[in-house]
């Protein structure tokens, strides 16, 4: 099943962190990996656009790449010079004991990178182990000068989000 059919078929409150890897972080993941133990699923993500929240975690909506099953493991392996995860979000510090084991470590997260699959699934959450809404956009080139505004997200003035909506297609 694919990734899309996956995600969709349960709302994203419901949806349960296994594990992810923050590849790029400022003040909070901005690239990395994803495993959900519920619905099963793994994808990589890149953030799309974001917007600061005084109040708390800024809203950031990511845009999400399908990974085979056992891609985050095949990580975790890899990254096992630099620690266990002691929480469902980890952020490795990429500090090797030597340049080979490096090396191979960077290898394998190159090589499940070029595995993954494109999608047009676009995923809000401030922190990731909360989901606020997920979106299917249409394929199109012309990038959106603001993504809150192209999928409807309203967000107060006081930049606290309001209730997204989950919305299939456009």
């Amino acid at each position: 099943m694919s990734l899309e059919k996956v995600l969709e078929s349960l709302p994203v409150d419901q949806w349960k962190t296994k594990q992810v890897i923050a590849f790029d972080w400022y003040d909070g993941p901005r690239a990395g990996v994803c495993s959900l133990s519920h619905p099963v699923a793994e994808f990589c993500f890149d953030l799309l656009d974001e917007k600061y929240n005084p109040d708390g975690c800024d809203h950031r909506l990511f845009r999400l790449s399908e990974l085979p099953l056992g891609s985050v493991e095949e990580i975790l392996k890899a990254l096992e010079e630099l620690g266990s995860p002691l929480n469902p979000v980890w952020v490795p510090v990429w500090r090797f004991p030597n340049d080979a084991t490096r090396q191979t470590a960077e290898q394998t997260v190159e090589r499940i990178g070029a595995a993954k699959r494109r999608t047009n699934l676009v995923l809000y959450s401030q922190d990731w182990e909360h989901f606020l809404g997920l979106w299917q956009t249409p394929t199109t080139r012309e990038k959106p000068a603001d993504w809150f505004s192209f999928l409807g997200i309203a967000l107060r003035d006081s930049e606290e989000e309001t209730e997204p909506a989950r919305v299939s297609g456009g």
